[in-house]
């Protein structure tokens, strides 16, 4: 509490948090501004008031559509992350995990995130909610192939005979690897699991659908 409030008391010094190691890194402020505007030279896309109010209407609007398919809870829940209007802010990260990458002023490379929990986040939470509800109300296995954590993986190899001792395993760190799940992927799987469910059930989580898209659209 003492550094950070000592930090508070400068203007010239950002504790900038590593991609990583869990720790920090103190760097000038200019530098800080320079290297975030880079990012967002390289990687943004500019928005807009008339752009944000747009959404926040749309919005209101979908909430209240689905309503009578929302709890109490959630549709508060829901209701109030909108009425927040949270425009989420940039961060830069050092990656000084990466000590053979650094530059001829000896600065660790750095990334930039966007948190994605604006005020449309509660969309796709509910519509994911809604979806799993619906699939175990129909009691149907859809993550028979999903990795849960790395351990779960570690596990289901050993059960098959793969291990460290008799395999090679290599890592592979990839540059700017984020791969994209379109919309009509998770539409078709969807589809495809309740394909036997009632007609009930189908138009309930294609509702759900609509506020997943929402959210993955904003």
């Amino acid at each position: 509490n003492q550094f950070l409030n000592k930090l508070k008391e400068r203007d010239d010094t950002v504790a900038v948090p590593t991609d990583k190691t869990n720790s920090i890194v103190l760097m000038d402020t200019t530098k800080y501004i320079k290297l975030v505007n880079g990012h967002l030279m390289k990687d943004a896309k500019q928005s807009n008031n008339k752009r944000l109010q747009s959404i926040l209407k749309d919005a209101k609007a979908l909430l209240e559509d689905c309503k009578s398919m929302l709890s109490v809870n959630e549709y508060n829940y829901a209701k109030t992350t909108i009425n927040k209007k949270a425009i989420p802010t940039v961060k830069l990260l050092s990656k000084d995990h990466k000590p053979d990458k650094k530059d001829e002023n000896g600065d660790y490379p750095t990334r930039l995130v966007v948190p994605a929990k604006n005020f449309t986040a509660a969309f796709p939470h509910l519509g994911q909610k809604g979806i799993k509800t619906i699939m175990d109300r129909n009691q149907i296995i859809y993550n028979r192939k999903t990795i849960i954590q790395a351990s779960h993986l570690k596990t289901e190899l050993e059960g098959i005979g793969i291990t460290k001792d008799s395999n090679t395993i290599t890592s592979i760190d990839i540059e700017a690897m984020y791969p994209n799940v379109m919309f009509s992927h998770i539409e078709d799987a969807v589809e495809y699991f309740l394909r036997d469910s009632p007609e009930e059930d189908v138009k309930e989580a294609r509702k759900c659908l609509e506020l997943v898209k929402f959210g993955m659209a904003n």
